[in-house]
């Protein structure tokens, strides 16, 4: 016979309530980005800031993914914060001589739902970097921008109202 004794059974493990729901895994929270994303960040916010005119508002937003400048209130030019692609808001009418023009690195923009939104274009950075090529773009946007009513910055996007079939 063993001289080793039995140890007393453990207490049972409590069990759930049958409504309560069992516990969520918490993904770990990502740091926002920093305010300096990227020198490229950094440079195209200095050349908007440096060439906007001082009569128009200016105001700067974290949206789709991009930092995003607004000008007289409306959407103007981004930067993807991971991408470094540039969106730029030229109007429908220049959309299709623009992607004539620049047959690489310059294309419409679309969701990953395949919505187009007109009059928007996303240019690569190699399209973008350095004074002259910025220029061209700049140029782009603040000629459309030049074409649509002010806004103020702060003001919400309006939505479309829903339609109510009575």
């Amino acid at each position: 016979a063993s001289k080793r004794g039995r140890a007393p059974a453990p207490d049972p493990l409590p069990l759930p309530e049958d409504n309560e729901p069992p516990p969520k895994r918490s993904r770990p929270a990502r740091p926002p980005p920093a305010s300096a994303e990227t020198p490229l960040i950094d440079n195209v916010r200095r050349y908007i800031e440096e060439n906007v005119p001082d009569d128009h508002e200016l105001e700067e937003r974290r949206m789709f993914g991009m930092v995003m400048w607004l000008v007289r209130g409306n959407m103007f030019l981004g930067v993807g914060t991971t991408s470094g692609r540039m969106l730029v808001r030229v109007g429908e009418p220049h959309t299709q001589s623009l992607l004539d023009d620049h047959p690489e690195g310059v294309r419409r923009c679309s969701s990953s739902a395949n919505r187009t939104f007109p009059g928007t274009l996303i240019v690569e950075s190699p399209q973008f970097r350095g004074e002259e090529q910025m220029a061209f773009w700049f140029a782009q946007a603040m000629r459309h921008n030049a074409s649509m009513a002010a806004k103020e910055p702060s003001a919400k996007p309006r939505k479309k109202a829903k339609t109510s079939s009575a």
